[in-house]
């Protein structure tokens, strides 16, 4: 076997593992444009130096389907999703469900030697000291459902006459919050954002829209603190 065939193997097998990764998995989610651009089975054929560093950072130690066997991570998802569903429709076995979390949050801030929760050290620790941490917690790691994030701020292009700039503005921030769950108002004001408009929110919208914008963003994050 020579060299271009081993790697044309290797690259396959890569390849599919990283198809086989599920963008509705909490982990995953936040990483969906690195997953879905390897997912293409041409953005294997070359891979120059900055692949491999988003390879290796990004991808790599996200779980795939194609190997999922671990019973564990299948609960702790299902509990993320219900503690989800209860949080926002105010269910009573919220309270539960927190607890829960806050117990595996707890377990986790003493497992520090494995780099994967090291890295979320700081937010580990807010969730199990904080209910109000733990619903951020909560919220960065599986998102805001989509419509939701629609509806929010369907009042700055429903029924107005939103310019095509306008209602890519807008339809980023929806992106970012049905990735992230969360968003500072700072973040209008750097990129991708400012790859529409250079100069903020505040050259495509007038002041008071541009202020409850802000308002809307903070709602959404008082909500998750509640």
């Amino acid at each position: 076997m020579d060299d271009a065939q081993l790697r044309d193997e290797l690259a396959g097998f890569l390849h599919q593992q990283v198809a086989a990764m599920n963008l509705d998995n909490f982990v995953v989610r936040p990483r969906r444009k690195w997953v879905e651009r390897f997912a293409k089975l041409e953005s294997w054929h070359k891979l120059d130096a900055n692949a491999h560093t988003e390879l290796s950072q990004q991808v790599a130690d996200l779980p795939t389907a194609l190997l999922d066997n671990d019973e564990d991570a299948k609960r702790f998802d299902l509990l993320v999703l219900r503690t989800q569903l209860a949080l926002l429709q105010a269910l009573p076995d919220y309270a539960a469900l927190r607890e829960r979390l806050q117990a595996i949050a707890s377990a986790l801030e003493e497992q520090e030697a494995i780099p994967a929760i090291k890295a979320h050290t700081e937010v580990i620790a807010q969730a199990a000291e904080q209910s109000h941490g733990l619903g951020i917690f909560i919220r960065s790691l599986v998102g805001l459902d989509r419509e939701t994030a629609k509806q929010a701020f369907s009042q700055f292009v429903v029924g107005t006459s939103a310019t095509a700039s306008q209602l890519e503005f807008i339809n980023l921030i929806v992106n970012y919050l049905t990735e992230n769950g969360l968003m500072d108002a700072a973040r209008l004001y750097a990129s991708p954002f400012t790859d529409i408009s250079q100069q903020g929110p505040e050259a495509l919208f007038l002041p008071a829209r541009v202020t409850e914008m802000v308002r809307v963003l903070d709602e959404i994050r008082a909500r998750a603190m509640a």
